[in-house]
């Protein structure tokens, strides 16, 4: 493995610790989730009394644990793939076709979080806030779709790398020959 390889690898185990750190973050805000909808329906069916912006506030919650796990699923090779002509590609139109899906990925996050991070943006400014029975604040669920569209963007970018310097042991390989 050449200097350029190690620096890489090292790059990428970083950037797994923080895709790992997100998906904790995703695990918490699914369990706070699951309390809050069910602490919200026990109190709507118990004492007709639900929780203010209860509703809202999973609309807050959920854009976080959507686009924080994708770059981690990515990586771990959980994103759905049709692999049935993939299978029968030589090596190099693998690798060919590897590089493609990075590329194509990478333009399609990038552009997602550019847009997503302006709407943030524009949201924060103006210190939007939802139409609920408390004051919730919209940029707090807005900020979910730049962050995690950025790691994902970032994800693919460290896969081509590994597609161009032929050091292409994916996830989806282990996958497919396991």
């Amino acid at each position: 493995m050449g200097t350029f390889s190690k620096k890489l690898q090292k790059v990428d185990d970083i950037f797994a610790k923080i895709e790992m750190f997100f998906v904790i973050i995703c695990g918490i805000a699914t369990i706070g989730l699951t309390v809050l909808v069910v602490v919200d329906v026990a109190m709507r069916n118990l004492f007709n009394y639900p929780i203010p912006g209860g509703v809202e506030a999973t609309e807050l919650i959920l854009p976080y644990i959507v686009f924080l796990a994708m770059a981690y699923t990515l990586h771990t090779g959980g994103h759905v793939r049709v692999n049935i002509l993939y299978d029968r590609f030589p090596k190099p139109l693998k690798n060919g076709a590897e590089g493609l899906d990075c590329l194509i990925g990478f333009a399609f996050f990038g552009l997602l979080t550019w847009f997503g991070a302006l709407h943030f943006w524009e949201s924060f400014r103006i210190l939007e806030f939802m139409m609920a029975a408390i004051k919730l604040p919209w940029w707090v669920g807005k900020f979910s779709m730049p962050l995690g569209t950025l790691a994902i963007t970032l994800r693919f970018a460290l896969r081509f790398i590994h597609v161009i310097i032929g050091d292409n042991i994916t996830a989806v390989e282990s996958i497919s020959a396991g």
